[in-house]
């Protein structure tokens, strides 16, 4: 799917973490979403691994959430033993507050871009196994081409509106 659907995906995820937590979590978790939810699309560079394949499954959702997530609370840990210390960025002065959030928003990343690549119909590869090799029930709706503009179009604006309309309703504005 061309990046203007899995964006918008990637909005509709936002718009309801934005509604559902406080914004002092919700704005890193929404922000760490966007910047991962294209990282199960790295298996076009490695030549041995099948695009929609183990990359797009949970176990590598959940492993990629924890590697990211524990090598920054990592480093902190570190940095707050020798100079200098985080301690000046509110979101990292607590290693395990870090951690969740760092931690909740590559997993959400990945699914995001899952439920992307579920909606579309790839080229040769439909669908994806999120639960392999478990399990080989294969998730694909195939509602439209991944490459399709009208598809990516009503994705990206459905996702700015989902996230408009959050934006409104956290802050109080009435019509």
């Amino acid at each position: 799917m061309y990046r203007r659907g899995h964006i918008g995906i990637s909005l509709m995820f936002a718009g309801i973490i934005f509604a559902a937590i406080p914004s002092e979590y919700a704005i890193p978790i929404i922000g760490v979403l966007l910047v991962t939810e294209q990282l199960p699309d790295l298996d076009f560079k490695i030549p041995f691994i099948q695009h929609r394949g183990y990359s797009h499954t949970i176990w590598a959702a959940l492993g990629v959430a924890t590697v990211i997530a524990g090598g920054v609370v990592g480093g902190m840990v570190y940095a707050n033993t020798h100079p200098p210390s985080f301690e000046t960025i509110a979101l990292f002065r607590n290693p395990l507050t870090t951690f969740a959030v760092l931690w909740v928003g590559t997993v959400l990343g990945f699914v995001s871009h899952f439920i992307g690549d579920m909606i579309t119909k790839g080229t040769g590869e439909y669908g994806i196994q999120p639960f392999a090799p478990l399990s080989q029930w294969e998730s694909s709706i195939q509602l439209w081409n991944a490459a399709s503009p009208f598809g990516n179009t009503i994705l990206f604006v459905g996702g700015i509106a989902i996230a408009a309309v959050s934006g409104v309703i956290k802050s109080g504005i009435v019509f």
